[in-house]
């Protein structure tokens, strides 16, 4: 990165934090330092990461436990990339503990479905499990056994992410596992298995946008073994 860019990026995020000390909303003010927060991990900005962070999380205690389900997502996406799994880990237990007490029907579905895409984040597939078995009839099923199987390509289960993938109803919902499934499959050097899958999105928008996906992945891969070479 030039100095050029950096000192670019450096007033763009002091721009960005004076706004957002400036935000008269708390809800709105709390969700802007989530989301610095996040850039800045980003960023590897450890510093201005830590400060959002810290501001962020004081916003949200001033909130109600559904407000709070609603930011709590970034806040723990941004301490993943900060590389805090502990903090992140903390975070998706409190939030499930205060969703669980929610009593507004509607808000409680809402926030178990932020908790639920929380335990991926960090890997806990058994919580995100006893999350959809704790709201069995609110789940809307093909939304989240896609984010289940994303989660499984991310742990390895390759054959068992393509499986569950393969029984989605929603088309839109098959395809974004099912690519996921496919560059899973290029990763590992398997060209037939990743074509496969890529067969099985039959709307054709959705395989567009999968093979698009793919070539720009690979464009990645062969950037990065180049470089290494």
């Amino acid at each position: 990165m030039t100095d050029d860019i950096a000192a670019k990026i450096e007033a763009l995020l002091d721009e960005a934090e004076n706004a957002a000390t400036l935000a008269a909303r708390p809800w709105l003010q709390a969700r802007a330092f989530a989301n610095l927060a996040s850039h800045a991990a980003a960023l590897g900005d450890g510093p201005r990461f830590s400060r959002y962070l810290d501001y962020a999380e004081r916003g949200i205690r001033r909130l109600s436990p559904f407000d709070r389900s609603t930011i709590i997502l970034t806040l723990i996406r941004a301490c993943t990339k900060a590389n805090m799994p502990e903090k992140a880990t903390s975070l998706a237990e409190s939030a499930d503990i205060d969703a669980r007490r929610i009593r507004t029907p509607w808000k409680r579905r809402i926030s178990l479905e932020t908790c639920f895409r929380s335990y991926l984040i960090i890997g806990d597939l058994d919580r995100a499990r006893d999350i959809l078995e704790f709201q069995e009839k609110y789940v809307d099923g093909d939304y989240q056994m896609s984010d289940l199987a994303i989660a499984m390509v991310k742990i390895g289960r390759i054959a068992e992410a393509e499986k569950l993938g393969r029984s989605i109803g929603d088309s839109g919902c098959r395809s974004l596992a099912l690519r996921k499934v496919a560059i899973a499959h290029i990763c590992d050097g398997n060209a037939e298995a990743c074509h496969a899958a890529i067969e099985a999105i039959t709307e054709l928008g959705w395989k567009a946008i999968a093979l698009g996906e793919l070539a720009e992945h690979m464009g990645t891969l062969f950037t990065a073994t180049a470089s290494k070479a």
